[in-house]
């Protein structure tokens, strides 16, 4: 993409609910709704900027606060996933009834307004709904090989790992993919790749979401616990995108800027403009 504005800004605070700002709700609803175009664009991560900043931030940092996904991301480390939760506790979090996501709050709706989603979707139905239907018989980006060939060597490698073993290969495995602009690729500001373009061209945030969601689902994670996230890098200052996986009692996030698979809770610098599935959206507004 070549805009990086993330879209109209949501509010940064939310009126406590009564009927009388109903419509305020549903103007902010509103607003996040024509937030389709405007800056899902995410440069490569500059490791020494963001050392700069957390040095300068280090002697602020509680003893017992959690590290931030930036330190985490130059440690090279990653925290130990909480032990699952169970019965009905674990199908509420999982939908992620009971989380925040990112510390907002969400409304959900029907998907509209968001024609390019849509199409992927479409794309996905005509050519059989997954990657070994859908994957060209055909050179990936790169000339890595049969893309479809690929694809299923991955899916038997995964096969008898658990659930969170096969979110953290699959985001590493389309990682490898080079980050390229939408201006580039396609000769447009914004444009939602399906998962065979994708492997063909490669593509930027959204694209690299897209893909794994579909992947996932293909191995097995239920799509109504997976959702793609357009949010406001706060640090960076710029629109970005990425999948978000809705497991044991946390919400884990998949970005293409890094391998590691870390809870939401480790990205204070993401604020979510919207989110998607292939059900239904939902906007966000900040918690108080």
């Amino acid at each position: 993409m070549s805009k990086d504005a993330p879209g109209t800004p949501l509010p940064e605070r939310w009126p406590q609910c009564r009927p009388a700002r109903l419509a305020v709700l549903l103007l902010c609803i509103g607003i996040a709704s024509v937030h389709t175009a405007g800056g899902w664009r995410a440069f490569a991560q500059d490791k020494q900027a963001a050392s700069a900043i957390l040095g300068a931030s280090a002697g602020q940092t509680n003893a017992t606060q959690k590290p931030s996904a930036f330190r985490q991301l130059l440690s090279g480390t990653q925290a130990a996933p909480p032990a699952p939760a169970t019965g009905a506790k674990a199908d509420e979090a999982t939908a992620g009834g009971s989380i925040r996501l990112f510390n907002t709050v969400e409304f959900k709706g029907p998907i509209k307004s968001l024609p390019q989603w849509t199409r992927v979707m479409q794309e996905m139905v005509k050519a059989g709904g997954t990657l070994a239907k859908a994957l060209p018989r055909s050179e990936q980006e790169g000339g890595k090989g049969d893309a479809r060939a690929a694809w299923e060597r991955f899916v038997a490698s995964v096969a008898k790992e658990e659930p969170m073993e096969k979110i953290r290969r699959t985001n590493t495995y389309f990682n490898q993919f080079p980050y390229r602009l939408d201006e580039e690729v396609w000769g447009q500001a914004d444009y939602w790749a399906t998962p065979a373009e994708f492997i063909s061209r490669s593509g930027d945030c959204e694209d690299f979401s897209i893909i794994k969601y579909y992947a996932l689902k293909e191995l097995g994670i239920d799509p109504q616990h997976m959702r793609i996230v357009a949010v406001k890098d706060r640090i960076r200052g710029i629109g970005h995108a990425v999948l978000v996986v809705f497991m044991q009692n946390n919400a884990w996030v998949l970005d293409n800027q890094t391998d590691l698979v870390l809870g939401h809770d480790r990205y204070g610098h993401y604020l979510p403009q919207y989110s998607v599935n292939e059900s239904y959206r939902w906007a966000h507004v900040p918690a108080q």
